[in-house]
């Protein structure tokens, strides 16, 4: 038997559980090397903590800030 998974977002708490095994979470993302909180000193760095999981709403938010960054250039 397999185990879902659940996704929630870090920014607002809303939680997903995957519909099948592996498939994942649709229109979520994971932005990779900025941590929702602060590493622990002298802690080792992992994935876990250096990652952001995002809802689709607040995934938007942060594609538009990008989007506003790209067009300031």
């Amino acid at each position: 038997m397999a185990i879902l998974r659940v996704a929630k977002c870090d920014i607002c708490d809303r939680t997903e559980i995957e519909e099948t095994h592996g498939a994942g979470w649709v229109g979520w993302a994971i932005i990779q090397g900025i941590a929702s909180v602060p590493p622990v000193k002298d802690k080792s760095l992992t994935t876990e903590n250096t990652s952001m999981m995002l809802c689709p709403h607040h995934k938007m938010d942060v594609a538009n800030f990008i989007e506003g960054l790209q067009e300031e250039i």
